[in-house]
């Protein structure tokens, strides 16, 4: 790539990406863009600590930044710094820089550390001519050291003067009335509050006891959300796609936005369900279905399961949910089933016996009844569908 094509990419790549990106040469000579500017102004660890075989990425207070080495015709080699990149879950909005404010949004982007990666990634793709996910990558953050008296000093005072930490009674008190309430605002001020304390009192270094509390709020969630009409199986399933965030978890501001973004989650799940508001009795007799899917329930199982008298819990079923329970159970079935075949390799008399109809006929005859085809029909006209 020549040197005006170039220019013109990184060009075009700012105004989309609103992330700025500068090559400095060994004299530490800003090559693109022109500027004015000195390179000595920028945060001398970004330039000097290059690797000529790594990509490494700084984070440095709100914002994220980049660099790689580069060899070019036209420069020789140099410096690729990237960067300042806001990031997505920082407070600041703006940045002082050689006598100027600058503004996110107008000037610079904001973005989460991994979509501030793919960027990076991208540029050297197109400088270096090869993948930047075949290359070394790594961090380097601001670390604070304080003695553990001081960090113990100040965890107390802060608890005594903000009653918003992440284990305290009163913010899982409030915290579960939002949730339940349906009030996306309302976490999103608790966290506000309690982003503000960790701001104060937590560096990087400390993160693993958020994870602790962390991985507590999602088992207050999934308890929640069973009590409120989830069903224990949905519920456990977003509790563990969430855990296994942990792991790429590496700042306590990314924790903080990973339990944020959790709680809509839940929230979303319990008040989508479709009987999340039904009364007691009907979330047990439903929770029950989903459990036990692929086994013979009757409504002797479930008078005995809610200790409840048959025609009481089929009056109420029917009242909450406005169908029968068997007609309720068999259209659960059904739908697991047209899952397995399309999904599975399973037979007819196979699936019949997994979801214990009494003969593939009785199977076929209640499909077709709530889908107007047979389970053959319908699993060639989707496959077909699906794979021409």
């Amino acid at each position: 790539m020549d040197n005006a094509t170039l220019k013109y990419v990184l060009d075009q790549l700012y105004k989309e990406y609103l992330i700025p990106l500068f090559l400095v040469n060994d004299q530490y000579e800003i090559v693109i863009p022109k500027t004015n500017w000195s390179s000595r102004n920028f945060k001398e660890q970004v330039l000097e600590e290059t690797h000529p075989n790594e990509i490494r990425y700084f984070k440095k207070g709100a914002f994220f930044y980049s660099n790689f080495a580069f060899e070019l015709p036209e420069y020789g080699t140099g410096t690729v710094m990237i960067g300042p990149c806001g990031a997505l879950e920082a407070g600041s909005d703006s940045i002082h820089f050689q006598g100027h404010t600058y503004f996110a949004g107008i000037h610079y982007s904001k973005s989460s550390r991994e979509g501030f990666e793919q960027f990076t990634n991208l540029i050297f793709a197109i400088i270096r001519g090869t993948l930047g996910q075949n290359q070394k990558q790594h961090w380097y953050y601001d670390r604070v050291y304080k003695s553990t008296n001081y960090h113990l000093a100040q965890n107390l005072s802060s608890r005594r003067d903000q009653k918003n930490t992440l284990d305290s009674y009163e913010f899982e008190r409030r915290y579960i009335e939002a949730i339940r309430r349906n009030e996306p605002d309302k976490i999103k001020w608790l966290f506000k509050k309690m982003a503000d304390t960790y701001k104060v009192k937590l560096s990087d270094s400390d993160l693993e006891g958020l994870k602790y509390k962390y991985a507590g709020l999602i088992t207050i969630l999934t308890r929640v959300s069973i009590e409120d009409g989830v069903p224990a199986e949905q519920a456990f399933s977003l509790s563990d796609a969430l855990l296994q965030r942990l792991q790429s978890i590496y700042t306590y501001a990314e924790c903080l936005v990973s339990v944020q973004d959790a709680s809509y989650k839940f929230m979303d799940m319990i008040h989508s369900y479709q009987y999340a508001t039904k009364n007691q009795l009907v979330q047990k007799i439903l929770n029950y279905i989903d459990e036990h899917i692929y086994d013979r329930i009757t409504l002797a199982d479930l008078a005995d399961f809610t200790n409840r008298h048959k025609t009481s819990i089929s009056t109420q079923f029917k009242k909450e949910v406005g169908q029968p329970i068997h007609v309720y159970i068999n259209h659960k079935k059904i739908q697991e089933s047209k899952h397995l075949l399309l999904f599975t390799e399973l037979s007819l008399k196979e699936i019949s016996g997994l979801l214990h109809y009494s003969s593939q006929s009785h199977f076929v005859h209640t499909f077709k009844q709530f889908m107007g085809i047979t389970p053959g029909e319908f699993r060639n006209e989707n496959l077909t569908y699906h794979f021409e």
